[in-house]
């Protein structure tokens, strides 16, 4: 059985939006793991003033 373009083009695009949808599950975090993580990546403002890093998350 050969299988057409248009076919081959439709099976990646449902692979690919299944694949994408199925790490949309609830995460496994907790509030409390959140918040140990933020106090982890805190630094007081002055504290190491020689290095800058600006990140979103």
């Amino acid at each position: 059985m050969k299988i057409s373009a248009n076919h081959s083009i439709a099976l990646a695009i449902a692979l690919i939006a299944s694949a994408a949808l199925g790490g949309c599950g609830k995460s496994s975090t907790t509030k409390n793991d959140r918040a140990a993580n933020a106090d982890a990546t805190y630094v007081a403002p002055g504290d190491k003033d020689e290095y800058y890093l600006f990140y979103s998350g």
